[in-house]
């Protein structure tokens, strides 16, 4: 697929698409974790390249109040583990 930056794009994370000119392209196999409020909760993301065996994720806002990465992580069989911080009051899901 290539990309252009004269089209329309939107990336969205927590419902788990691209959206390019109004045509809707679902992730590769959508997975859910579920977050209690006002929690740190364990969580693991796909790495894309496995050669690289030890990284490092840099903060990331999800949403207002929800944030992850800060850390450095391993792949272990392709699949880095980092935390999720939620300060909302609320129980929270997210599609990745």
């Amino acid at each position: 697929m290539i990309f252009s930056s004269r089209l329309p794009q939107k990336i969205d994370y927590a419902k788990g698409y691209l959206d390019i000119s109004g045509i809707t392209i679902p992730f590769f196999s959508p997975e859910t974790i579920t977050v209690s409020p006002r929690t740190e909760s364990l969580f693991y993301m796909r790495i894309e390249n496995p050669e690289i065996k030890i990284g490092y994720i840099s903060k990331i806002k999800v949403a207002h109040g929800i944030y992850l990465g800060d850390t450095i992580v391993e792949n272990i069989s392709g699949k880095a583990f980092l935390n999720i911080i939620v300060l909302w009051t609320k129980k929270w899901r997210f599609k990745y």
